[in-house]
């Protein structure tokens, strides 16, 4: 099934459900594309509703993690964010892609 995420400047992204790159928890990413660049991005999915659960006036474990990866764009060895959308149930975080596995992968290299 394909789904089609609007985020800021009308910007689309797409992503299948069955491409899914990693997962967690409270999320999932999936390998997307950028529809105006036709490139490959990440889009981490992460479900909102587990997290009303946390007290009033708090910050959110997304919003800290949207912060953060906002702050660090000039380090070239991590990802970088390109854009956010929010609906009533999920936060959708949208990144370079990176083939290759993950951090578990590289360690076992070493």
């Amino acid at each position: 099934m394909l789904r089609v995420i609007t985020c800021s400047n009308s910007y689309k992204y797409t992503y299948k459900i069955d491409d899914v790159v990693g997962s967690g928890y409270y999320s999932c990413v999936y390998k997307g594309l950028d529809c105006q660049q036709e490139q490959d991005v990440a889009i981490k999915v992460i479900n909102k509703v587990p997290m009303k659960r946390r007290r009033k006036g708090s910050i959110n474990g997304s919003d800290k993690e949207v912060l953060i990866l906002q702050e660090i764009t000039d380090c070239e060895n991590l990802i970088k964010i390109i854009d956010v959308a929010r609906d009533e149930t999920h936060v959708y975080i949208v990144t370079e892609y990176c083939e290759g596995g993950d951090l578990k992968a590289v360690n076992e290299f070493l």
